[in-house]
């Protein structure tokens, strides 16, 4: 039999077991009263063959000579034939198929002739010819009742088969529903419990699966009861994983590379909430497309839904992007959003000891793609996100506070250098960002390469703390010895940050790679005259061959004891002359050909405009 959900079999099996129920009766209650008919009909033969027994023996005593019996035979005469006339108006010999309604309706009329007979010559009553009639209806009405008796057999025989098989269909049908209901809900069923049982003493971290294979209810309940602990499995080790990490970046991408099986999005971004300065800003974010939505973009945190949401803790599902839009078209966010093809949004507060640290954006390009069921799922996550997304960014602003202060360290041992690692944080960025939009090293330069190379630029030069003053201030040009010792900085630097990064344990093993990279490898040439290496070519990182130009044209348009300040388009010149021998070639050449961009970025840099704006220029 085919395997039907049990509702639908044990409703089939029951409806058989009903109808066969109802057939049986409504059969028994047929067949009994044509057995009841025919039963009456036989008693009318009975009461006719009395009768005609009756008269037989009156006609005998006026045979005997009693006359008086004449008018007794005519009563009984009338009698029997309105017993015969009554058998016929009850419609029982039609009832039978008219099989014998003819003959009877002859031998009616024979009784009838003779009731006549008794009426009008009462005379002939006593003959023999008399009797002999009477005695050949009776031999006709004992045939007509045998007639009807064996209907009688035949209708209780039929009775008897039909209600034999139906009883038969519905005790088979009990013990298929028996046998279904055991094999199909009970068997089941313990399989279950027992599972549980299991699982009761095992503790509850057991996440075996039920192993049962049915397409019915209980089969249903088992595959989403497995899927549930599946999911949750799912969701308790995308909970370690995240808790483990301590990058920004890495919770990200392992958010979004992991998180499908739960969500269907195409974009995820964090914000950071700084409640000081009443502000959210857009942190970090991948999408499957381009972004229009930059990072370091932000709102006002009070008076705004992202506010609100984050004061209820409330998850917010955005079905119809372009409708919200409609609705709020000052929304400069959604605004940017639904440029991107985005059609729908999952806004998630991340709170961490009821204080909220920020706030993580799926988004999708179909709408409608977020459900409550997507909310309830994610709940279970949230908590350990929020965790690490504090965790990543605390540690992230404690990179950058070690970077600042050694920046700071060096600036106030070097007095000539003012402003420089400012400087070089902002011309770092740029240039990595003319490359990138050139598409230049696509597998290097991605958002999080922009990063690195703005927060860890400003280092390049932390090895000259280990220089002497005398040295590092001298107004005059270096004698060779004092050169040599000067150019010890990149190798001490690198020992430096080396040794930082040995020590901050929670920080992913290449997190100072790019940063060691820079502090070594900026002086380097690409025809292999630099130092400390004496590196060529590709050999030379690309941080460090982004951050030499980056140096070498602060250098040239800063005045110092010794020189004056070039003017833009002298340094320019001199760099573009260096193209190949001291300097990368990809990077100047994009320079050249962005030199304009490059000289509003410098004008900005000079006249202290915000890195936000610098970054707008490529």
């Amino acid at each position: 039999m085919r395997n039907e959900p049990i509702r639908q079999t044990i409703g089939l099996i029951v409806l058989f077991f009903v109808l066969a129920g109802v057939a049986l009766i409504l059969y028994q209650n047929n067949a009994t009263e044509q057995i009841t008919q025919l039963n009456q009909q036989v008693s009318g033969f009975i009461r006719v063959d009395e009768s005609l027994t009756t008269i037989e023996l009156k006609s005998l005593q006026m045979a005997l000579g009693d006359q008086g019996v004449a008018a007794e035979i005519e009563v009984l005469s009338q009698e029997l034939h309105n017993r015969q006339q009554a058998m016929l108006e009850r419609g029982l010999l039609s009832a039978l198929g008219g099989r014998y309604e003819q003959d009877f309706l002859q031998w009616n009329a024979e009784v009838t002739n003779v009731v006549n007979t008794a009426s009008s010559e009462s005379t002939l009553l006593s003959t023999a010819t008399f009797r002999e009639r009477i005695e050949s209806l009776r031999e006709i009405n004992e045939a007509r009742k045998q007639v009807f008796i064996r209907e009688i057999r035949g209708v209780s025989t039929q009775n008897n088969r039909v209600t034999n098989l139906l009883t038969g269909v519905l005790l088979v049908s009990a013990a298929f529903l028996v046998i279904y209901v055991r094999s199909n809900v009970l068997k089941p069923l313990k399989t279950i419990i027992h599972h549980f049982h299991h699982r009761n003493l095992e503790g509850t971290n057991n996440q075996d699966l039920i192993n049962l294979e049915s397409n019915s209810e209980i089969g249903y309940l088992v595959k989403e009861y497995n899927e549930l602990t599946e999911r949750s499995a799912y969701l308790s080790e995308l909970n370690e994983q995240i808790y483990g990490m301590h990058d920004l970046d890495e919770v990200l991408r392992y958010i979004f590379d992991n998180f499908r099986q739960i969500v269907d999005y195409s974009r995820i971004a964090f914000a950071v909430v700084s409640e000081v300065e009443d502000r959210v800003v857009a942190q970090n974010a991948i999408s499957d497309g381009v972004m229009v939505l930059e990072k370091n973009y932000e709102e006002k945190l009070s008076g705004t839904s992202i506010g609100q949401l984050l004061y209820s803790n409330e998850l917010r599902i955005i079905g119809d992007l372009e409708d919200y839009l409609m609705e709020n078209p000052g929304s400069s966010s959604t605004t940017k959003i639904v440029a991107e093809g985005m059609k729908s949004s999952l806004t998630i507060p991340l709170v961490v000891d009821h204080k909220p640290v920020g706030v993580i954006f799926f988004s999708s390009r179909h709408k409608h793609a977020f459900q409550e069921r997507h909310i309830q799922m994610l709940r279970s996550v949230v908590n350990s996100i929020a965790v690490a997304f504090e965790n990543s960014f605390r540690r992230s602003e404690l990179i950058l506070g070690t970077i600042k202060g050694f920046a700071t360290i060096v600036e106030a041992k070097d007095m000539v250098t003012g402003d420089h690692v400012d400087r070089m944080s902002q011309y770092s960025r740029t240039l990595a960002g003319y490359l990138q939009t050139k598409g230049l090293y696509p597998d290097i330069i991605d958002e999080r390469y922009l990063d690195d190379i703005e927060k860890f630029s400003p280092l390049h030069d932390i090895g000259k703390v280990n220089i002497p003053d005398s040295i590092l201030n001298k107004p005059g040009k270096l004698t060779a010895e004092e050169f040599d010792i000067m150019k010890t900085h990149a190798s001490a630097g690198h020992i430096i940050m080396d040794s930082i990064g040995r020590y901050q344990s929670f920080m992913r093993d290449d997190h100072f790679s790019m940063a060691k990279d820079i502090i070594r490898h900026h002086h380097e040439r690409v025809d292999g005259s630099g130092y400390p290496d004496g590196l060529a070519g590709d050999k030379i990182p690309l941080s460090a061959r982004i951050v030499a130009v980056a140096d070498v044209f602060d250098a040239l348009v800063s005045e110092r004891p010794y020189k004056r300040a070039f003017t833009f388009e002298e340094a320019m010149d001199i760099i573009n002359d260096s193209k190949g021998t001291h300097l990368d070639a990809d990077i100047v050449n994009v320079l050249m050909e962005r030199q304009e961009d490059f000289k509003s970025c410098h004008m900005h840099v000079t006249t202290g405009h915000s890195l936000v704006q610098i970054k707008e220029l490529f």
